[in-house]
């Protein structure tokens, strides 16, 4: 299989400094302008169209200082200001409609034993927070899928201590319950969760990814419930994980994006709920994102030491810049699959 990357914007959030906006030239290169906001240590990015107008704003979750909104006036400028909710480590940012208006709403993933937090698009610009059940946590990954099957979106949680599965109740309040683990105790952190239909049922199971722990597959039982089991791999210190049909079968494969030197792994589904885990090439990296671009197009986002590299699931890595990215987004977005990076 080929593997053809088509991306058209990329706005990358940097660790004390300006946030960036890369605008693709058509030829494989990027054209660089600094967003306004001012200079913050900035964990995530996403990028969607907050206010109707049919072009991309920006959401920009930082650490210590407000979280942002950057609109866009439909020729690239950006007009930004702070969003409510107060000032916390935003680890991880997701949206969707979660009072079913039609709205995107969004919801931040903070650490440092902070509630997590909702805020509820108006339609006018302006948006009302609310703390998320749960208590206060340790986030450091946040996604969304209807895993009830009741036509609204549900959350879930990843972090320190148990993940929690947050069930909405269609007009945009929660119920947080703990998932289940594999084995206990708990140890380590999840640091990445997506999620996909991996057995093929019809409902909504969940990947972990952990910090030296074994990966965990969540699967729903259609009922509410999720049976957790392993994944094949080994304990890593993993940064990402993604999911997509990799070999075009039919069935979702599990992409795994590991730091501290480690290998990248990539778990193909055998289409009756086991998995054969093989290393990707590209070399023993820092990976902290592994992202979806399309449904069967693989980008990795790799930090080493002095260098970001943007590679391709086949090709040859890139280097980009010489800075430290905490948090990436791009224009094709898969809903759901944690295609936008923090921590």
């Amino acid at each position: 299989m080929v593997v053809v990357v088509l991306l058209c914007l990329i706005c990358q959030g940097l660790y004390y400094d300006v946030n960036q906006l890369l605008i693709n030239d058509g030829n494989d290169g990027f054209t660089d302008s600094v967003l306004p906001g001012g200079t913050y240590n900035t964990r995530s990015v996403v990028a969607v169209d907050f206010d109707g107008d049919g072009d991309l704003d920006i959401i920009v979750g930082n650490d210590s200082s407000a979280n942002q909104l950057l609109i866009n006036d439909g020729s690239g400028g950006f007009t930004a200001s702070n969003l409510p909710g107060g000032i916390y480590d935003t680890k991880f940012i997701a949206f969707g409609d979660f009072n079913s208006d039609g709205l995107m709403d969004i919801v931040f993933g903070n650490s440092n034993s902070a509630y997590n937090q909702l805020l509820i698009n108006d339609g006018n610009g302006s948006f009302f927070f609310s703390n998320l059940p749960g208590g206060s946590v340790n986030t450091y990954s946040v996604a969304f899928g209807d895993f009830d099957g009741d036509g609204d979106l549900d959350i879930v949680v990843g972090g320190s201590g148990y993940n929690q599965l947050l069930i909405n109740d269609g007009g945009g309040g929660f119920t947080a319950s703990n998932l289940p683990v594999a084995s206990l105790p708990i140890i380590g952190s999840t640091k990445s969760v997506a999620v996909g239909d991996v057995d093929g049922d019809g409902d909504l199971d969940i990947v972990f990814g952990h910090e030296n722990k074994d990966n965990e597959l969540l699967v729903n039982d259609g009922d509410g419930g999720f049976t957790a089991s392993y994944l094949p791999g080994g304990s890593m210190t993993t940064g990402s994980v993604a999911i997509s049909d990799v070999d075009e079968d039919g069935d979702l494969d599990i992409v795994i994006g590991n730091f501290n030197q480690q290998d990248n792994q990539l778990l193909i589904n055998n289409g009756i709920g086991g998995f054969a885990d093989s290393i990707l090439v590209g070399g023993s990296l820092s990976t902290k994102c592994v992202a979806v671009i399309e449904s069967v197009s693989i980008s990795v986002v790799k930090f080493a030491p002095h260098f970001v590299f943007f590679s391709y699931f086949h090709n040859s890595p890139a280097s980009m810049r010489s800075k430290p990215i905490r948090g990436i987004t791009r224009l094709h977005y898969v809903p759901g699959r944690n295609n936008e990076c923090g921590w």
